[in-house]
């Protein structure tokens, strides 16, 4: 017995045409690890959301200065208690990522919790919360 598939089945003939898998040579550089300096400077504040955030047991905070200048980004309780200094000095123009590790000022481990890590620059400053879940 012949079976034969339903009309709604009926698709259409795929060209299957092999791929031209040939390599061609890069373009020929001076300087293939050279940067466009004007392009990696940062012309204004970000600071991106915390990765991740609910974090356990570090979080990644990254962020981007328009210029140098000194910089403080420190992390407080739902109090508003100081808990670390994360960085405390003068940074270049450009992309950084700095990492807490769930440790206060004496290198001892917080408790869960809600927290708050304040970015604060020469007329600048912006706060995010963190939430680490032990």
């Amino acid at each position: 017995m012949k079976q034969s598939w339903p009309e709604e089945w009926d698709f259409p003939i795929v060209d299957w045409t092999p791929f031209d898998l040939t390599v061609e040579e890069p373009p020929d550089f001076d300087h293939p690890f050279a940067v466009d300096e004007e392009d990696t400077i940062p012309t204004e504040w970000s600071l991106a959301t915390a990765y991740p955030n609910p974090f356990n047991p570090s979080t990644t905070i990254a962020f981007t200065v328009p210029y140098q200048q000194d910089l403080n980004v420190s992390i407080y309780n739902l109090l508003g208690q100081h808990v670390r200094t994360l960085v405390n000095e003068p940074l270049q123009a450009g992309a950084h990522r700095i990492v807490w590790d769930a440790n206060d000022s004496a290198n001892q481990p917080v408790a869960s919790g809600m927290y708050f890590m304040r970015l604060n620059g020469v007329n600048h400053a912006q706060v995010q919360k963190l939430i680490l879940m032990r």
